[in-house]
């Protein structure tokens, strides 16, 4: 009795505890937390006048920084050519010719005749224009000024490749590069368009390029700038000339790097040069900013920002703007305050519109430039009502914790309650084990004893002792059994099973007479069907006859109708593949709720119906649960399905267990089954 007491007070305690944990975090939820508007006005206080500081320290740091201080408008223009001179700034050479020697007395034929070719070729005479200069360029005695002679040449050399004559051409092209290099065509130099002109010839190209990338072939002053877009930002606009040329001499010898050729990083430096205020800060490594009006180019809008870095051998520069601006410092604020940028009296006025409940405000000129910042704690209402909702989440977080230890608490008491319940079923089951055990026992003893004193005299008596022993044996065999797949059942495994093939005819026969026999001991009634069946099937028939018993002896127990007694009905019926046993009782049926309950390793529907007072029970809640264990090792299954389904016993409203197994060569086979 004692045991029993310290058991029953073991949750009964846990409860109590439970309760008393549950009712001291109600009492914390009760506490108070401080105010929270005080809160807030002493932390928004604190911030105000750290972040201003910050703020400008930081933005400091990013004006040194290589990245961006705020996000551009687009691309950053970068040109990395040093700064040059604002003459050798336009291009490697200045375009013009060394003074040209004086004219001879018959200069004046090669320029008449010079003018007569290029008025035959414009009327489409190109065999009269090519004659007309050749004729110019082959008298020795015709002296005229080098540029005449290389625009004869150059002349000659597109009218010959028009006709097809590429020998005549490659003449042409050999006598323009043996004229000065220095020659050029309103600032072009001859040899570049000597290599450009006719047929491609590689070695002609690669000599222009040598010349050009050396600066001795001469290129006209380059007009290109800094353009604005509102998406891409900034960008290079290259010289329409500039970009004929290299677009030409790429599709000649694109193998050629025409763009150092043509000196387009000079370019593009000078052009930002030029796009820069014309006093900018000598501030090595530092970003600069200056307003949208002084710059050299496009107009930018009215809320831009332009900034440059001039680190001696490279020169970048970007476009972004106020908003930008503002986004970056307000990225600064480690508190998230608000940060406003515009001038001096633009702060001013926001400063007098600002809502009444702002803490504090404070503004300071951003480094390097004409613009103000202002850190700003605005409207508290939204942070005041965060920090109420964070008490209130607070103090329902106790309380939610309180009813949570209560809960443990009271699934605690049940769970020890259910283990000192199971631990008197298993002392139930262990005794009932054993007085089931020595009856068998009992009975072969005294048959044993009769054999050993000789009280058998006839040879048919002792051949009925035999088959008696043979009988207990049986018995106790089936109990040792049983009690195996109880404790595997209780550890969680499954039945041990040992398939051989039977003939279906003669098994069902021997089980159905054991039944009807026990049937007549307690005075049932039994009726057995049996459907279509296979001739043979492949199963362990101790484990399956254990399994059909069991609900054959649960039937009895719990099947009798209102005269007391029960009627059982087991049908049989199968394929090649599966073997169905239904067994049916008349007595008051399993609930749908339960029906997957009992089938739980000392689940009893009677402990639940006894805890209403509506029934009692000897059994020990494992019968059911071996059954499952067995057929599902037999790759099958057991279940408690509605009486009203097909197979049922007509007009009777009592429970109906369905064992279904796959008793074919490849059916499901349990964790520990040996091949017949």
């Amino acid at each position: 009795m004692g045991v029993s007491r310290r058991h029953a007070f073991g949750p009964r305690a846990v409860l109590a505890l439970g309760i008393a944990g549950a009712a001291a975090l109600c009492a914390a939820a009760a506490l108070d937390f401080g105010d929270p508007a005080a809160l807030v006005l002493a932390r928004a206080q604190r911030s105000v006048e750290a972040e201003v500081d910050l703020v400008r320290l930081e933005f400091e740091r990013r004006l040194r920084a290589s990245e961006p201080f705020a996000e551009p408008l687009g691309q950053i223009l970068e040109s990395k050519v040093p700064a040059q001179p604002a003459a050798a700034a336009a291009g490697p050479a200045s375009g013009t010719t060394p003074p040209a020697p004086a004219p001879s007395a018959l200069a004046g034929v090669f320029d008449t005749l010079l003018d007569a070719a290029l008025a035959a070729a414009a009327s489409g005479d190109t065999a009269t224009a090519i004659a007309l200069v050749s004729q110019a360029l082959a008298d020795d005695k015709i002296a005229a000024a080098p540029e005449r002679v290389a625009q004869a040449h150059l002349r000659a050399l597109a009218w010959r490749h028009a006709l097809g004559d590429g020998e005549a051409a490659a003449a042409h092209r050999a006598a323009l590069f043996e004229l000065p290099v220095e020659l050029a065509r309103e600032g072009l130099g001859y040899h570049f368009l000597a290599a450009l002109a006719g047929e491609h010839e590689r070695a002609a190209l690669v000599r222009a390029h040598a010349g050009l990338a050396a600066g001795a072939i001469p290129l006209p002053r380059a007009t290109d700038r800094v353009h604005f877009d509102a998406v891409t930002g900034l960008g290079f606009a290259q010289d329409p000339l500039f970009a004929a040329l290299e677009s030409a001499a790429a599709q000649r010898a694109p193998d050629l790097d025409w763009d150092a050729a043509l000196h387009r990083a000079a370019r593009e430096r000078a052009a930002l040069d030029a796009w820069l205020p014309a006093q900018r800060a000598a501030q090595a490594s530092r970003w600069c900013v200056f307003s949208p009006a002084q710059t050299g180019g496009e107009p930018l809008p009215a809320q831009a920002l332009a900034a440059y870095r001039d680190d001696g051998g490279a020169l970048r520069g970007f476009v972004t703007t106020r908003e930008h601006l503002t986004q970056t410092l307000a990225r600064m604020s480690p508190s998230g305050l608000d940060v406003r940028v515009g001038t001096q009296d633009e702060l001013a006025q926001g400063a007098e519109r600002s809502p009444k409940d702002s803490v504090r405000s404070a503004a300071a000129l951003l480094p390097g430039m004409d613009l103000w910042y202002r850190v700003q704690a605005t409207s508290l209402g939204p942070e005041l009502a965060a920090e109420r909702r964070r008490v209130t989440l607070l103090r329902a977080g106790l309380v939610a914790l309180g009813g949570l230890v209560a809960l443990t608490a009271l699934l605690a008491a049940r769970a020890l309650a259910r283990e000192r319940r199971l631990a008197e079923l298993r002392s139930t089951f262990v005794a009932s084990v054993s007085h089931d055990l020595r009856t068998p026992l009992a009975s072969m003893l005294l048959l044993i004893d009769n054999l050993e004193h000789g009280r058998v005299a006839t040879s048919q008596a002792r051949e009925k002792y035999h088959a008696a022993l043979r009988q207990e044996t049986e018995r106790l065999r089936r109990m040792v059994e049983g009690l195996l797949d109880a404790s595997r059942v209780e550890r969680g495994q499954g039945a041990r099973v040992t398939r051989v093939t039977i003939d279906t005819a003669a098994y069902l026969d021997e089980l159905e007479r054991a039944l009807i026999e026990r049937a007549a001991v307690v005075g049932a009634r039994v009726s057995t069907t049996r459907g279509a069946l296979p001739q043979a099937v492949h199963l362990d028939p101790d484990a399956v006859r254990r399994a059909v018993w069991n609900l054959f002896e649960n039937a009895l127990r719990h099947g009798q109708s209102e005269d007391g007694r029960a009627d059982v009905r087991i049908d049989v019926h199968g394929d090649e593949r599966t073997l169905c046993f239904e067994v049916a009782d008349s007595g008051p049926g399993v609930p749908a709720r339960h029906r997957e309950a009992i089938f739980e390793p000392f689940e009893r529907l009677a402990d639940r119906q006894a805890r209403r007072g509506l029934a009692d029970d000897a059994g020990t809640g494992l019968g059911l649960a071996i059954v499952r264990s067995i057929a599902r090792s037999h790759g099958g299954d057991a279940t408690c399905v509605d009486a009203s389904d097909a197979h049922s016993v007509p007009g009777r409203q009592g429970a109906r267990f369905k064992l279904e197994l796959h008793v074919g060569k490849d059916g499901g086979a349990g964790p520990e089954e040996d091949a017949a």
